[in-house]
């Protein structure tokens, strides 16, 4: 019995090793994944690797092409789903205590270039990922401890999706391919029943050629009626237009929102009620000169006109943007770029006039950011901030923890870089 004991000590012993990143030691030790069955292993990852322990680095290679933050294993917790567009992989890190990350296995479900992952209903474990390069969008379910494929829906070279509802259309997605010109629309999108999702085209009116007319689309009710409109930037007309719902069997057919004379190909549209007023306000950052972020005010009913633009810290590039509101009432504007983040602080019932505060943190590298959350990741209430970086190397997936506004403070003071 002695003898038995003292073997399985020895086992337990020799299944721990120490792996360094950077010069730090990670404790590995054996652990089943939550994607399939064969053993991964348990980060153990120090909060920092330098600086305040508010922040956190994750060990995912050359940084995400998408992040998306859910409960992918029904433990009440927020896991992070990343996926590696050039690799042709995505991985979830799940999320086992607060800050305390486990990596999965890396998935090949979505093939040659994966786009999007996003989840397709709050009440039910489905997920949707989409296969770029496959001309294929995978549905997928989260079932005993593994994301499983329930079927798919062709489509050529899908790259970005959100989810919205209309009246009698169902869980719905709208999908903006790598092609210039359109997106489209899937109404009734069951994935145990996919043979009955309908598709819808959307042809927008681009004059200049473009490698892409839209990138990424938002989906908000900006009037007020109960009914979601898409949102969408056009970055080689400067232009936000909208797609709102037409009525029963009538196409849907977008129009504009907004044209900014000084624009710089805006790619994305985030939502806030920057005012207070109840109403959906627009915020669009520029990719290029002039490297603003356009901030539009909602009159309620859906018409916006803007108001003085944000600037930017550095003037290399603006990738992405995200707003939300915290836990002190406060709207907050998170952005990356090349060289910087920049958090933005909106003073309560703004009014479109007057300073809006910035705190900064620079970026070491000139890589930049491709993907930029703010979600209560730990659960204490706050947001966080979490940075899928450019960076070539193992240090792909940033997170500070909030408070952010006193947090992005300290690591001003202390001069803080995020390094490779």
């Amino acid at each position: 019995m002695r003898k038995a004991v003292l073997i399985g000590i020895g086992l337990a012993l020799s299944a721990l090793v120490v792996w360094r990143i950077g010069g730090v030691p990670v404790w590995l030790a054996s652990y089943r994944s939550l994607l399939g069955t064969s053993p991964v292993s348990v980060l153990h990852v120090p909060v920092s690797e330098q600086g305040p322990e508010f922040q956190q680095t994750l060990p995912f290679h050359e940084g995400p092409f998408d992040v998306m933050a859910e409960d992918m294993d029904g433990d009440g917790r927020l896991d992070l789903g990343l996926v590696q567009h050039a690799e042709n992989y995505f991985q979830v890190y799940f999320q086992k205590s607060p800050r305390r990350f486990v990596p999965g296995l890396q998935n090949k479900i979505g093939g040659y270039h994966p786009g999007d992952l996003l989840r397709l209903r709050p009440d039910a474990p489905y997920f949707l990922l989409n296969g770029e390069g496959e001309g294929k969008i995978f549905l997928l379910e989260a079932k005993n401890d593994r994301l499983e494929a329930l079927g798919v829906i062709p489509e050529r070279a899908p790259r970005h999706a959100v989810t919205f509802h209309w009246p009698d259309w169902g869980t719905s997605i709208a999908v903006s391919p790598f092609h210039p010109g359109y997106f489209v629309l899937f109404k009734h999108v069951d994935p145990l029943h996919p043979q009955g999702i309908e598709r819808v085209p959307v042809t927008l009116d681009v004059q200049q050629p473009s490698l892409r007319a839209t990138e990424r689309l938002t989906a908000a009710d900006i009037d007020g009626d109960g009914i979601e409109e898409i949102l969408f930037a056009t970055v080689n007309t400067n232009e936000v237009g909208v797609l709102r719902y037409p009525g029963k069997d009538k196409p849907p057919l977008p129009g504009g929102l907004a044209h900014f004379e000084n624009g710089g190909y805006p790619s994305h549209v985030a939502i806030a009620d920057l005012n207070d007023d109840g109403a959906v306000d627009l915020v669009v950052p520029d990719i290029t000169s002039p490297f603003h972020v356009h901030m539009l005010m909602n009159d309620g009913k859906g018409n916006f006109s803007e108001t003085t633009p944000l600037a930017f810290p550095t003037t290399e590039g603006i990738r992405r943007f995200a707003a939300a509101r915290d836990k002190d009432g406060v709207n907050y504007l998170f952005g990356g770029g090349y060289g910087a983040l920049a958090l933005y602080r909106v003073p309560p019932g703004w009014s479109g006039q007057g300073e809006v505060p910035m705190r900064q943190i620079a970026l070491a590298d000139s890589a930049g950011v491709l993907d930029i959350l703010l979600a209560d990741i730990d659960g204490d209430g706050w947001l966080d901030g979490v940075v899928g970086r450019g960076a070539e190397g193992d240090k792909g997936v940033w997170i500070v923890y909030g408070p952010l506004w006193e947090h992005f403070g300290e690591l001003n003071n202390e001069n803080f870089v995020i390094r490779r």
